[in-house]
């Protein structure tokens, strides 16, 4: 379960028990700079770009602990380090699929949409973007690292994408946008399934309304599974 930008691993609790009636174990995992993990020295997010190397360990952990295979369940800025996860982690063959709740699919649609909302001229926006993904801009931002904003654009990578999703998402979303989600399903129906919700906003597609959200999740994911004859014992790590 990996959370999003300003929450804990607390927000992955919502998933447990659908986790726990498909015959898996749950791991809700911190991150650098998320005020539970250790600190990376720039002190910031990176917006996926860095935090993917902390799943990664986390899944290293599940494996030595006897998973064979691993579902990601990730949270609005989660669902940008989930997804770079299952594309740069050396052990990625472990990630048998993904479920992504409100995930940012598009860093530079959603800065732009927030610029809208807070009234933010177009110029001062797409400076700040060039200084999240040019070297120069360490000094500005702090960051120890640019942010590769374009690498993390999967509607434009959208066939790159070969980890099936599913991905759930208020059309009514203020903060990251449902379109790009919406984009994606289209552009990869093979791997991406795109289930829309209404007036949750803000990844509160679980609290609007938990029947839909956990019989969607429980009749997509229990097929990915099948071949492990879940639900198994749950094993106490």
């Amino acid at each position: 379960m990996v959370h999003g930008r300003g929450a804990t691993r607390s927000e992955g609790l919502r998933a447990v028990p659908t986790a726990h009636r498909l015959g898996m174990n749950s791991l809700l995992i911190s991150y650098r700079n998320d005020g539970d993990a250790p600190n990376a020295p720039d002190g910031r997010y990176g917006l996926g770009v860095t935090e993917w190397a902390d799943v990664e360990v986390a899944i290293d952990f599940a494996i030595s602990q006897g998973a064979k295979d691993v579902v990601l369940f990730g949270y609005s800025m989660g669902g940008a380090i989930s997804l770079q996860t299952a594309d740069l982690a050396r052990n990625r063959k472990h990630v048998l699929a993904m479920v992504l709740d409100a995930p940012v699919i598009n860093w530079i649609d959603v800065l732009a949409h927030q610029g809208q909302l807070n009234r933010i001229p177009n110029f001062i926006g797409q400076y700040a973007q060039l200084m999240l993904s040019h070297p120069l801009g360490r000094r500005i931002t702090g960051l120890a690292a640019p942010v590769n904003l374009k690498s993390m654009d999967w509607v434009s990578r959208a066939i790159e994408l070969r980890t099936p999703s599913l991905i759930l998402h208020s059309i009514d979303d203020d903060f990251v946008p449902y379109e790009p989600t919406a984009e994606l399903a289209k552009r990869n129906p093979e791997m991406v399934r795109f289930e829309p919700f209404s007036k949750a906003r803000h990844t509160k597609e679980w609290n609007v309304d938990p029947l839909r959200w956990e019989n969607v999740v429980e009749t997509w994911l229990r097929p990915r599974l099948g071949k492990y004859g879940l639900p198994r014992v749950i094993a106490k790590l």
